[in-house]
């Protein structure tokens, strides 16, 4: 497989997380997670977890930058605008689990009169 054949860009909204991005635009080239894994040289389970957006099952974070990154570059997307989505959509995860555990620990009462 070249990198010619996946030359075409693709216009995908921003506020998407990076593993949406990066699913969508692997469908719009028509190529499959198979294809994907072997050009990265990655296991097929990596590149659905990083589509599905479970680093949990991924090594360090270090690790997972350089996995986007390379997926980017692949599907020819901005490596910089989806490791961006990446990092804002895992603040906003981080935000509503530290809520919800506040939630829980300290409940809003109601004052009722």
């Amino acid at each position: 497989m070249s990198t010619a054949e996946f030359s075409a860009e693709s216009e995908l909204p921003q506020a998407l997380p990076a593993g949406e991005q990066l699913a969508a635009a692997r469908a719009n080239r028509g190529l499959s997670i198979t294809e994907i894994a072997q050009h990265l040289k990655l296991s097929p389970w990596q590149v659905e977890a990083l589509e599905a957006g479970d680093h949990r099952r991924l090594p360090s974070p270090v690790f997972v930058r350089g996995f986007i990154r390379n997926y980017a570059r692949l599907v020819k997307l901005d490596p910089g605008d989806c490791w961006r989505a990446q990092t804002a959509s895992h603040r906003r995860r981080r935000c509503r689990a530290a809520r919800s555990v506040l939630r829980r620990k300290f409940p809003i009462r109601s004052r009722a009169g």
